[in-house]
């Protein structure tokens, strides 16, 4: 089945593996972030909760800024998180376009507040191309309690954390001078996220010239596990999730906490030939992820919608048993342990 919006095709959506040869070149992170600041400014000012502004741009040499998009501000809730998807789709929250090395739904961010603090993740979705963080690393699962940096493909992608009230300065290289820096750590030795320190917020309220002695933390995190299946009497399911043929599939913390997708791909991490059966459903589909505001079944950008309880949602959070419908006709349970 091909996936279409308003006439444009999403048909080809497998993703180019790149040659060793082969060089996707990227402005610097600095130089997109000065380049991109007139425009930015009044999308932050204009925020009216505390959150994430994620700003994309795209440059080549030579030929200058060939794209630049805004997604839909990620504002967060206290008892909530906020979720955005990234990619080539039309119906991607934000949209990259010009790039075959950009699958349709290629992230997942989440955002949400713990210990007062905004904190974001950011979710490869089983891809072989992974984005990189501002050292230059590949990495697939990155967590960051503030403003922080990345590329994938030829694209720059901005977190830019705000709050109402914030003073942001006009002139681009102060901006970017009074920005927090930015630590960056490895935790794919272990799952167990490290602990953040406590920040205060917001940074940019410091007198020019003032030291500034706080950063954003950037934490690498383990590769995405699509799926971790557990044994029936393993204490460390946190439920299960019941699939058309009556089977179940038994997921961990670990899994959840990566993101468990759900689709017709075989990047998914749920039994995708079942699910094939049902052309309606999108190659990516649903996400299942976890955080310290709950468990979320999300919505990648499908074509033909998840539902649950007869409405139609865009992110939910799971209780205990949960009814879901993917599509047309595909009915999921998900049963808390």
């Amino acid at each position: 089945m091909e996936e279409t919006r308003d006439g444009e095709s999403n048909a080809r959506t497998q993703l180019i593996e790149l040659s060793a040869e082969v060089v996707r070149e990227v402005e610097g992170h600095r130089d997109a972030f000065l380049r991109a600041w007139p425009r930015v400014l009044p999308a932050l000012k204009t925020m009216q909760k505390a959150g994430f502004l994620v700003v994309a741009q795209r440059w080549k040499r030579g030929e200058g800024l060939l794209d630049m998009a805004f997604c839909a501000e990620l504002p967060i809730d206290p008892s909530q998180s906020v979720h955005r998807v990234v990619g080539r789709h039309t119906r991607a929250d934000l949209v990259l376009r010009g790039d075959d090395c950009i699958s349709l739904r290629h992230l997942l961010v989440t955002a949400w507040f713990e210990d007062e603090r905004p904190v974001m993740r950011v979710l490869d979705t089983g891809t072989d191309a992974r984005f990189r963080t501002e050292d230059g690393g590949a990495c697939s699962a990155m967590r960051a309690d503030g403003t922080c940096f990345v590329s994938t493909g030829s694209w720059n992608l901005m977190f830019l954390h705000t709050e109402p009230g914030t003073e942001w300065p006009e002139d681009a290289e102060e901006a970017w001078d009074r920005l927090p820096p930015r630590d960056l750590l490895d935790a794919r030795d272990q799952w167990s996220r490290p602990n953040l320190r406590a920040r205060a917020y917001p940074l940019l309220k410091a007198e020019q010239g003032e030291e500034l002695g706080s950063s954003t933390q950037i934490i690498h995190l383990d590769d995405p596990t699509q799926l971790a299946q557990m044994p029936p009497d393993s204490p460390l399911a946190v439920g299960a999730l019941f699939l058309p043929d009556r089977r179940s599939v038994r997921l961990s913390v670990q899994a959840l906490t990566r993101g468990v997708l759900i689709g017709r791909y075989d990047r998914c991490g749920v039994d995708q030939d079942l699910l094939s059966a049902d052309e309606s459903i999108s190659r990516i589909h649903l996400c299942l992820v976890q955080d310290p505001t709950g468990l979320w079944a999300v919505d990648m950008a499908s074509t033909n919608g998840s539902r649950a309880g007869g409405h139609r949602f865009r992110s939910l959070k799971l209780g205990r048993q949960n009814e879901l419908m993917l599509a047309r006709s595909t009915r999921l349970r998900w049963e808390m342990a």
